[in-house]
């Protein structure tokens, strides 16, 4: 459930059952726009009304075949990258205005499930998983991979 509050006032004003499960990551797209990430398998694209009261789900994207741990916005325009506990990190796009969702690309190589993910300043793509991992991505090509233990 997402819950949307006014600080300075201490108050709510919208509770919204975006996912079947507990949402595991919220990214802002602007004031209104947001991205989820949730155990149900799902990422949603959901815009929140102007004066907060309501909500309304602009895309559901399923491009893991389990829990969804991060969605990040790239630096191109309309892509995305998700990460899951299905050892993936998929790449997409998606426009807004034309409502069009576009996998793009599946980064393959991690054992276990891959929990975070950034992109740095070249368009490479850093994943870490949960068994300890660090790799880094150039396309669709591991480029390195890092033990990074206890």
């Amino acid at each position: 459930m997402i819950r949307v509050y006014n600080i300075i006032k201490n108050q709510l004003f919208l509770r919204a059952n975006i996912h079947r499960d507990t949402i595991n990551d919220i990214l802002k797209i602007d004031n209104k726009k947001f991205i989820s990430s949730s155990k149900d398998n799902t990422i949603k694209y959901f815009k929140l009304s102007d004066n907060y009261l309501n909500y309304e789900i602009i895309k559901a994207i399923e491009v893991h075949r389990n829990e969804v741990n991060q969605t990040i916005k790239l630096q191109m325009d309309n892509y995305y990258a998700s990460c899951s506990n299905d050892k993936n990190i998929c790449i997409w796009s998606f426009e807004e205005n034309s409502n069009r969702f576009r996998p793009n690309l599946t980064l393959r190589g991690h054992e276990s499930k891959v929990i975070t993910i950034f992109e740095l300043q070249n368009n490479s793509i850093v994943s870490a998983s949960k068994a300890g991992f660090l790799k880094f991505w150039e396309k669709d090509l591991c480029i390195k991979s890092l033990e990074i233990g206890d």
